[in-house]
């Protein structure tokens, strides 16, 4: 019940990306400066500058009129999925331990395992507001003018956009097998979860057939969003100047 709810939680806060939106930035360099922040919080040792991206992601949430409770939310899920994979860190060897409620812990395990934590939630959110800024049309637009393949980029959307959809399927999978579930053991949840991942393999592969088919009877030739509307601004490169530079202070750790 609770991994359903979970899954739920999770398909909610990337449904956000698929929400259709006008934006004032230029599609293109507001996704190059969302990738060249992302790489610099997933790099960067420092925690003063992980924090300096966190603050900044809420600052930008307010300004792009995101929903911030989901900000905070996907923030959550990512530094709590992170820090129980951490988790046998904190029994790191040669190392000093301090005693947590009663719970010997290494003091340099605790470390990595706060840091590691940290900077994936950083990484995560940061990339998520601006993906949420954009929204999927935006999104096509700013790989059109990246001179991504179309291939490429129609692969990508459709999984931006299925993505949330299969999820959801596996939720409602796994919630009706818990509930039939009649001697609760260990090997049965272990069918459960070798099912469910078979089940959805079927379907996701009858689904991209199906859609395939519909896609060919209609002539679709990925030639659906005009990209002519786009000028870039003063803005836009401030704000490319801004995120090359934030980028460079946590590639060498100034801070």
């Amino acid at each position: 019940m609770l991994a359903s709810r979970f899954l739920n939680e999770i398909s909610d806060l990337i449904d956000i990306v698929n929400e259709d939106r006008e934006v004032s930035l230029h599609p293109a360099t507001t996704l190059i400066s969302a990738l060249l922040l992302t790489s610099a919080a997933s790099f960067s040792t420092s925690i003063k500058f992980s924090f300096l991206l966190f603050f900044l992601s809420i600052l930008l949430s307010i300004a792009f009129k995101i929903d911030l409770i989901r900000v905070l939310e996907l923030f959550l899920v990512l530094f709590l999925f992170v820090f129980f994979i951490y988790m046998p860190h904190l029994i790191y060897d040669g190392s000093p331990y301090i005693r947590v409620m009663a719970i010997e812990l290494s003091e340099k395990g605790l470390i990595i395992t706060l840091e590691s934590s940290l900077r994936t939630a950083v990484a995560g959110i940061v990339f998520l507001v601006f993906l949420s800024y954009l929204g999927w049309r935006n999104l096509v637009i700013a790989l059109n003018k990246l001179r991504i393949p179309k291939n490429l980029t129609i692969s990508f959307i459709f999984f931006i956009k299925y993505l949330p959809i299969h999820i959801r399927s596996v939720s409602n999978m796994l919630f009706a097998r818990e509930s039939r579930l009649i001697k609760r053991r260990k090997i049965s949840y272990w069918k459960i979860l070798a099912s469910i991942a078979s089940d959805l393999m079927i379907k996701s592969t009858y689904q991209a057939r199906r859609f395939y088919l519909g896609l060919k009877a209609r002539n679709f030739d990925a030639v659906f969003i005009s990209n002519n509307n786009h000028e870039i601004k003063t803005i836009d490169i401030a704000l490319l100047v801004v995120s090359i530079i934030i980028a460079l202070i946590g590639y060498v750790s100034v801070i």
